[in-house]
């Protein structure tokens, strides 16, 4: 019997090179990936750097005669009136016009820090998506802004909620607001398609409370 060592039986071209094709395309493959996975991660991060460095306000000028602030109680002496045309622009300084569009219009006055604003605006999402909104232009005015304060920037928050209405940016003196009456947020400001104040509400009144004041506006149409 021999003592001799077997010979290692090794691969042949044929294998060498399916091996090598192999580890070949894997490594193009990981590569490939990783690329892909690092494209997501920049693009994820440019959006939110983009949001984050959106504008807190805007140039708005309003035109008519101002609303009187809504009355804690009693009957709202805003309704019947002309509402004061507004024009700004949205974060990325696209024109929104508001009163007189031809349209029944619900105008959300919004600040970003509110807990109220923070609970009412998904109702108005959801009431959007639904379809229950249709036929009514959605405004947010982000009015009341502050760096230092909760949740901020408040155009992100509005695209975190996946809100679909128009915006529009107060400006620092809140001049919409005022514009508007305002007493407390969330503001909520009804007009028909003439731009005439049906209704006003102040604080969160909930889905059924919008529908309600949407119904009536409809009706005035």
């Amino acid at each position: 019997m021999s003592n001799r060592p077997k010979r290692s039986r090794r691969p042949g071209p044929a294998q060498a090179q399916d091996d090598s094709r192999t580890r070949t395309l894997l490594i193009v493959g990981a590569v490939v990936l990783l690329v892909v996975f690092v494209g997501v991660i920049v693009a994820l991060g440019s959006a939110e750097d983009e949001t984050d460095d959106a504008p807190d306000f805007g140039p708005i000028a309003a035109q008519g005669e101002p609303l009187p602030e809504l009355p804690d109680g009693g009957d709202d002496p805003a309704v019947g009136s002309p509402a004061p045309r507004l024009e700004g622009t949205d974060a990325e300084g696209t024109p929104v016009r508001v009163g007189q569009s031809g349209e029944p219009t619900v105008v959300f006055f919004l600040a970003h820090w509110c807990p109220h604003c923070q609970s009412e605006v998904p109702e108005v999402v959801g009431l959007m998506e639904g379809g229950e909104l249709d036929g009514v232009r959605v405004v947010g005015v982000l009015t009341g802004t502050d760096r230092a304060a909760p949740n901020h920037p408040p155009v992100a928050w509005l695209e975190r909620e996946a809100w679909t209405g128009d915006v529009i940016l107060d400006d620092e003196e809140g001049t919409a607001a005022r514009a508007y009456g305002l007493s407390g947020y969330p503001f909520a400001v009804y007009l028909d398609a003439e731009g005439t104040v049906v209704a006003r509400t102040s604080g969160g009144v909930g889905a059924e409370g919008i529908l309600q004041r949407v119904d009536a506006l409809r009706a005035e149409g």
